[in-house]
């Protein structure tokens, strides 16, 4: 989760509807995009997989199912939805961490891995989170992003124009009595970097590999790039 306060209130806010609105607002797929970011990470023996920005713990959880063997975190900086992530699990699994992504409580590379569902765009110091996700990967390892994108085509930049400021500020009030809970999401998309953009920044903080996978028509893209050797 970003550091900046008052995002930080609004997820402390949106936290006991954040599943139910990702349910409606993209009417499940969410779910399956998480599923193809794990599918795009390698599990070692012994292997260890931060999900940073973890929020209610959709992307830690898949992970845990897919090789309980792995030793997974969970990170963010709202409690609330660590404690809802808590609550989800069979067991005590998965380890979760209140931490800022700016300033890691962890060693130099400590994780084969790290995860980042919807959290790149919030991040008060996009670079800085970048320096300190590379710091904490192992030589080789994997940083793999899903997160809102600029569609490339002009009728597709409209139309998702229109449906972000109709619909998640629609569920915000419905669910939340409160309509611009999820203004955020057009507001922090605006200032975000285009998908090329995005990959030159993870090569230019110490990533190769990047690829981008872009995901209903570009709406939606999953940014995925390894550790130099």
């Amino acid at each position: 989760m970003p550091s900046k306060p008052d995002i930080h209130d609004l997820f402390e806010k949106v936290a006991r509807r954040y599943d139910l609105i990702n349910d409606l607002q993209s009417l499940g797929l969410h779910r399956r995009w998480k599923q193809r970011v794990v599918e795009k990470l390698a599990f070692p023996a012994g292997g260890r997989i931060l999900d940073l920005a973890c929020g209610s713990g959709d992307l830690a959880l898949q992970i845990q199912r897919r090789d309980p063997q792995t030793a997974v975190f969970g990170g963010d900086l709202s409690r609330t939805m660590l404690r809802i992530a808590a609550r989800r699990q069979a067991a005590d699994s998965i380890r979760w961490l209140n931490l800022d992504a700016l300033r890691l409580p962890f060693r130099d590379q400590t994780f084969h891995a790290v995860t980042i569902g919807y959290g790149l765009r919030n991040f008060p110091d996009r670079p800085a989170a970048l320096d300190e996700i590379r710091r904490i990967l192992k030589p080789g390892g994997r940083l793999v992003i899903l997160e809102f994108a600029h569609p490339p085509s002009r009728p597709m930049r409209i139309l998702y124009s229109i449906f972000l400021r109709t619909f998640p500020p629609l569920f915000g009030w419905l669910l939340l009595g409160d309509r611009a809970a999820y203004d955020y999401i057009l507001e922090s998309l605006a200032r975000y970097p285009t998908p090329i953009e995005i990959s030159r920044l993870l090569e230019a903080h110490g990533f190769s590999e990047a690829v981008c996978d872009p995901l209903m028509g570009g709406a939606m893209t999953i940014h995925s790039a390894a550790v130099k050797a």
